[in-house]
């Protein structure tokens, strides 16, 4: 694992020279950005990259049996009682907080959709 480790850090540091040189470093930036915090990354590092495809996706503990973590962006979805109209979507970025955390979030932005006030939580 060292050694993978090795060549690729030492590829994502020739890329960037070899960028660099042709004056196009600029471009790439924000994906060699993302390619060195995944070489530098340990086991027990905060805020770990586990997509390349979606980088803000993150680990979640389950604590089941069957499927003990489970890899998520936290979006919340509000629709009218009884419809199915879609009346606000709330992205939660980092580490998402549980549902139960997040309710008096999802009212507020509906109360703000809506020009409603709300009452309690």
């Amino acid at each position: 694992m060292k050694r993978l480790r090795t060549l690729a850090t030492r590829q994502v540091r020739d890329l960037s020279r070899k960028l660099e040189g042709v004056g196009q470093l600029g471009v790439y930036e924000k994906p060699l950005r993302l390619l060195s915090r995944i070489v530098k990354q340990g086991r027990k590092s905060k805020e770990k990259v586990y997509s390349l495809s979606s980088a803000e996706e993150r680990c979640i503990g389950k604590g089941k049996a069957g499927k003990q973590y489970e890899f998520v962006s936290r979006v919340s979805l509000t629709t009218l009682a009884g419809s199915q109209v879609l009346v606000g979507v709330e992205h939660f970025a980092g580490n998402p907080p549980a549902d139960s955390k997040t309710l008096a979030v999802y009212l507020y932005e509906l109360c703000i959709l809506i020009q409603y006030p709300l009452l309690s939580a």
